[in-house]
């Protein structure tokens, strides 16, 4: 994994982030997003996106004191 600390961090939102991934794109987190931000298909890199998205968003949270919201429905 790249990034333990950010894993540690908010674990529900990295375990959204990585989802029906295989243990190759877990352990690739950046360059598994690349590749589908870079070759996916349009479906692929807008998931991608979100992904992103919604997981510097639970971060940024997280680091402001706001970690009840890790746990709300993502969008």
């Amino acid at each position: 994994m790249v990034f333990p600390v950010c894993a540690a961090l908010v674990p529900q939102a990295w375990e959204w982030l990585t989802a029906g991934w295989t243990q190759a794109q877990q352990k690739s987190v950046l360059q598994s997003l690349t590749q589908l931000l870079l070759d996916g298909t349009q479906e692929e890199q807008q998931d991608a996106t979100s992904r992103w998205v919604w997981y510097e968003d639970a971060v940024m949270r997280a680091t402001r004191g706001c970690l009840p919201y890790i746990a709300c429905n993502r969008a």
